[in-house]
């Protein structure tokens, strides 16, 4: 491909490749956290305002995507494919304002974690259900040893009907991953809190701690092969 390339091109090819090879095996420290609120989390409350026939966004979904998320809500139920997250998440950064530096870095670490090929894209295996006696920990945590505490923020309504849930923090290791935390597998543990959050019933809260109808609280998820499920939530 090199050989191939207009001489221009291939010299900028070459930079490229030597500054690849540099870097060849070496930890890039300090990755950016994945943003709270997520592209996932605020793509979900948009269509779900679109759904409940409420304010629309300012740009319209693609037919595809509103096939997807809109016509058929029965598809939710299927594992989503990369592309559909792709669509979603370039629907999403088209909304953005980039007006400066800052807003276009934050939109773009955003959407690189949006876009990110997890495990379970690649590898049917990893998509498999459970096993019984495994306490529903996800196959592909599992599968790499991945474990850790993800801390979820939760909203519940006077009824005790949980109206929210969002991972606010994440502290989680993978065997063999050193130096950053083990992105690709963040959203894996993500749905399996989530999850099970939804799953969930609630105490209904004292009427005095409620603010715009709702009570916020925060619950620890622990993550480890002999013991996994929630905490008590705390306010």
């Amino acid at each position: 491909m090199l050989q191939a390339a207009p001489p221009a091109q291939r010299a900028a090819a070459l930079d490229g490749e030597r500054t690849l090879l540099a870097r060849w095996g070496t930890v890039r420290q300090n990755l950016p956290a994945r943003p709270v609120p997520s592209v996932d989390s605020e793509a979900a409350r948009l269509i779900g305002q679109v759904r409940a026939g409420g304010k629309r966004p300012p740009l319209a979904l693609s037919p595809m995507l509103a096939h997807t998320q809109i016509s058929r809500p029965e598809k939710e139920s299927n594992p989503e494919s990369w592309t559909q997250r792709c669509a979603r998440a370039q629907w999403w950064l088209s909304m953005q304002d980039l007006s400066d530096e800052d807003a276009r870095s934050r939109a773009l670490t955003a959407f690189r974690y949006a876009i990110l090929v997890l495990p379970t894209d690649r590898y049917e295996y990893l998509r498999k259900p459970p096993a019984e006696d495994s306490n529903g920990y996800p196959v592909a945590a599992s599968t790499y040893g991945v474990g850790g505490l993800l801390t979820l923020r939760l909203q519940i309504d006077a009824d005790g009907k949980l109206r929210s849930a969002e991972v606010r923090r994440r502290a989680i290791e993978m065997p063999g991953i050193r130096g950053n935390p083990p992105v690709a597998f963040e959203p894996v543990l993500d749905e399996f809190a989530l999850t099970k959050a939804k799953a969930q019933h609630y105490v209904k809260p004292d009427a005095e701690k409620l603010r715009n109808g709702v009570i916020e609280v925060e619950q620890e998820f622990q993550f480890n092969l002999k013991n996994t499920g929630p905490k008590e939530a705390k306010e």
